[in-house]
């Protein structure tokens, strides 16, 4: 059961939990991308300086990422 509290003069949208239910998967998925975005940069910015040095040990780890996120 959700209470309702106020705050001045109108309700805080948080506190109704039929907003959480749908608030909370979608913040949920756009951390999830964000976190993943940030190790294909990762990933990307490491297999550049691979290369730079003639190397190309991360290439399949960089296309695994990129597969699996593309999805």
């Amino acid at each position: 059961m959700s209470v309702c509290v106020f705050s001045g003069t109108e309700p805080l949208i948080m506190e109704f939990q039929t907003q959480q239910y749908k608030l909370f998967p979608l913040l949920a998925t756009a951390y999830a991308y964000w976190f993943a975005g940030q190790k294909l940069k990762r990933a990307y910015y490491t297999f550049q300086d691979e290369l730079k040095n003639g190397s190309a040990a991360s290439l399949p780890e960089v296309c695994l990422i990129d597969c699996i996120h593309s999805e």
